[in-house]
């Protein structure tokens, strides 16, 4: 007589809100600090997500895992196990740190954007990241928000700075009278080359790059 595999569906508790109690709102970081700072003198990192609905609504409160004195144990699997049983929205994750400064490491700016990445891929977007300390708390989503901002203007600047010196070069090539045409042409078209791989090779996209050559072509053609 042949046995047949049974198998059994994975279940999850997770802290629920009562269904008669009011909701509670989880729009700012404020908002979710005063949820969850019952976890700031937690002598180990915790880490928690609170499960919203589209309203922002927190329907869930689940405890992913608890780690040591300065780290938590994190995986995209784990994290958004529960968001997807769940039937979550968007999803904020929570975190303590024991020496009571909130600032985000560099491990957990790494972690928030693979959590950012995972949640686009199933469809479960990351609202934030909240670290708590003793007192205060730092958003990371802001954070990388910011570090993004700095970079794309630090980019910017140094593409408009190589494109005016890509155009002097130019004119500067031009005012050569021992050059002939054909030549002040090659050489401007090196100049562009270079310059194009410089900035690939610093993550411009190459669109941006057109765009930046497109709003100089007339002057390179005078």
């Amino acid at each position: 007589m042949k046995t047949r595999n049974v198998y059994k569906i994975a279940t999850l508790k997770v802290l629920k809100i009562g269904e008669t109690a009011k909701r509670i709102k989880a729009m700012t970081p404020d908002e979710v600090y005063k949820i969850m700072k019952f976890i700031e003198k937690e002598d180990r990192e915790q880490l928690y997500a609170l499960h919203l609905n589209a309203k922002n609504d927190v329907i869930a409160k689940e405890l992913i895992s608890i780690g040591t004195l300065n780290n938590s144990l994190f995986h995209p699997r784990e994290a958004f196990k529960g968001a997807i049983l769940n039937n979550s929205a968007c999803v904020i994750f929570v975190h303590n740190h024991p020496s009571g400064d909130a600032a985000p490491s560099q491990e957990d700016l790494t972690i928030t954007k693979r959590a950012i990445e995972a949640g686009e891929l199933l469809g479960i977007p990351v609202i934030d990241h909240l670290i708590i300390g003793d007192g205060k708390y730092a958003s990371v989503k802001i954070c990388l928000d910011r570090i993004t901002q700095n970079k794309e203007l630090t980019i910017k600047k140094q593409t408009d700075s190589a494109i005016d010196i890509l155009i002097k070069a130019n004119e500067n090539l031009k005012g050569k009278k021992t050059l002939k045409g054909a030549r002040i042409k090659s050489l401007s078209r090196t100049l562009r080359r270079s310059v194009y791989k410089l900035f690939l090779s610093q993550g411009v996209s190459e669109s941006c790059l057109r765009e930046c050559y497109r709003g100089t072509a007339e002057n390179l053609k005078r």
